[in-house]
């Protein structure tokens, strides 16, 4: 028992398997556990500091001895009980917060390994922690903080308790909750997107914003920004002079002057896609998940390649010079020449799944400028990255690999 109420209770799992207690005057109490569940010894005690204006510190754990805490500032602070240190985590104006913005709540996803704060400005910042310090003796250094997700609907202070946000992050990877009066809208964490074509880069910089750059040799680069409006970024693939952008619903056609780096949007339409690529005057997209479809310029229909059942579906499209592969999900890879009129197979289909050790599925497979080659990555049954990268001469019909470890 305590002397007090009890505000948060957290177990320890793992070799040493305990129960944090935290009471209301943030003092924080370690129990061991017998194996029959009982409470054993109590075997740390400690009081933590940081009081809120108007309620008690939120606090989330962050595994085994580690805190976090919120406590109405412009920063959080993390606590290693083990390691008997604690450091702050503050915002950055660099990155879009300001010296306004006071963190109210917070949660840790276990699963990602990545603090999420809300403030008093409808801003959710996050922190992701890479699990090894860049500055030697410097525990902070390890987590960095990301620009803020701006949230729309307006999150107030308010003295009553029952209206301050919730966030929560999900068991599945990437998801976010957040949670106010009757409202509560989920986010889903997707990786940047990025391309490259000659001298022509694209990369995601936001939901709907891209930065174009031209890297021409023996001259400065030119950058610019573009901003996508209605289609919210789910893939990019960028041509020598041209690039697209896509959302799942909807298709951008974007050509790009690689002199004065001036962006025209061409043509918008409707397609439900989550892979395609773009090829002079064609459009490559996967319908149906095992159908390859070319486009014109315009998205219509002009050619298509339909996988076999056996073969999967389509994960993965990369276009080198004028050779395409497109990698399936099974571990076959088929090869095309662009530099024809027609879509024209260079090999058979090739199942090089059943070629690598313990394979899992195909995560990309790429293609040389001459088309002579291809390397592709994959996972393990498990489902783990494979360590290895894969390489198919498509003229001896050789087979080869490199273990990245």
């Amino acid at each position: 028992s305590v002397d007090e109420s009890i505000l948060r209770l957290f177990a320890i799992s793992g070799s040493e398997e305990g129960l944090l207690v935290i009471t209301e005057s943030m003092i924080v109490i370690r129990y061991s556990v017998q194996p029959d569940g009982s409470l054993d010894k109590e075997t740390l005690r400690v009081k933590l500091s940081g009081k809120s204006r108007d309620r008690l510190p939120v606090i989330t754990h962050l595994g085994g001895c580690a805190l976090a805490t919120v406590a109405e500032e412009s920063m959080l602070r993390i606590w290693d009980l083990d390691a008997d240190e604690n450091f702050a985590l503050g915002l950055d104006d660099a990155l879009g917060y300001n010296s306004k913005d006071i963190l109210i709540t917070a949660d840790h996803s276990a699963t990602s390994n990545s603090l999420a704060a809300v403030t008093n400005s409808n801003k959710i910042a996050v922190w992701k922690n890479s699990g090894r310090a860049t500055i030697e003796g410097d525990a902070s250094s390890q987590w960095k903080l990301l620009a803020p997700l701006i949230v729309t609907l307006s999150v107030t202070d308010d003295n009553n308790n029952e209206n301050y946000p919730i966030i929560h992050w999900g068991p599945q990877r990437g998801l976010l909750a957040f949670a106010y009066d009757d409202i509560i809208k989920v986010y889903s964490e997707r990786t940047m997107c990025s391309n490259y074509s000659g001298s022509l880069a694209v990369i995601q910089t936001g939901a709907n914003q891209l930065t174009v750059a031209c890297l021409s040799t023996g001259s400065q680069p030119r950058y610019t920004t573009v901003n996508t409006d209605s289609v919210q970024i789910r893939g990019l693939f960028s041509a020598i002079e041209s690039f697209i952008v896509w959302s799942g619903k909807l298709l951008q056609l974007y050509t790009v002057n690689t002199q004065d780096v001036a962006v025209q949007l061409e043509a918008t339409f409707e397609i439900e896609t989550n892979i395609a690529a773009i090829h002079e005057q064609s459009i490559f997209t996967v319908d149906d998940g095992n159908k390859l479809q070319v486009r014109n310029l315009q998205g219509v229909v002009k050619n298509q390649v339909q996988l076999q059942e056996q073969e999967g579906q389509i994960v993965s499209i990369y276009i080198n010079n004028n050779s395409m592969v497109v990698g399936s999900e099974r571990g076959y890879v088929l090869c095309f020449d662009l530099g024809r009129r027609d879509l024209r197979k260079l090999k058979p289909s090739k199942n090089l799944g059943q070629m690598i050790e313990n394979f899992g599925s195909l995560i990309l497979a790429t293609i040389d400028c001459l088309g002579g080659k291809v390397s592709v990555t994959a996972s393990t049954a498990s489902g783990v990255p494979d360590d290895r990268i894969y390489v198919w001469d498509l003229e001896s019909g050789d087979f080869h690999w490199f273990d990245f470890l």
